[in-house]
């Protein structure tokens, strides 16, 4: 299976997880650049059915894309199949689950920061004293 861009493929930092109708993956071994622009993902594929194509590009100059693609395969020395159909980017949760990536610390740590400050400012609007006007306790 081929899957065609409009810029140059980093090979090195793009994925692409295929799977069947089962959730089974049927990707065999790695994606390859055939062209700059193109990369070949080897399939195998031994029953018909609907199969699931995420892919997370990154292309030379930093740019990323993120997609899933669907199509129905049916197996055979002639094998038909239809054209693919754009997807979402969250795509099928089984295939979905396979395209992950790991934490990055910085962003991580980051987060814990802003949790952290959030915390502190709902606790001092929380134990803030009540301000008393001159005329009364209203």
């Amino acid at each position: 299976m081929e899957v065609a861009f409009t810029d140059q493929v980093d090979t090195s930092r793009s994925h692409i997880s295929v799977r069947d109708g089962s959730g089974a993956i049927v990707a065999v071994g790695g994606p390859r650049l055939v062209t700059p622009q193109r990369l070949l993902q080897p399939i195998h594929i031994v029953t018909s059915g609907e199969v699931t194509v995420v892919y997370h590009v990154t292309f030379v100059d930093g740019a990323k894309l993120a997609g899933t693609l669907r199509f129905r395969a049916v197996p055979g020395p002639a094998a038909a199949v239809s054209q693919p159909s754009a997807g979402t980017v969250t795509g099928d949760a089984v295939a979905a689950a396979a395209h992950s990536h790991g934490v990055d610390p910085i962003s991580a740590a980051l987060l814990v920061a802003d949790g952290l400050v959030a915390l502190v400012a709902v606790i001092l609007l929380v134990r803030r004293p009540r301000t008393r006007t001159p005329d009364g306790d209203r």
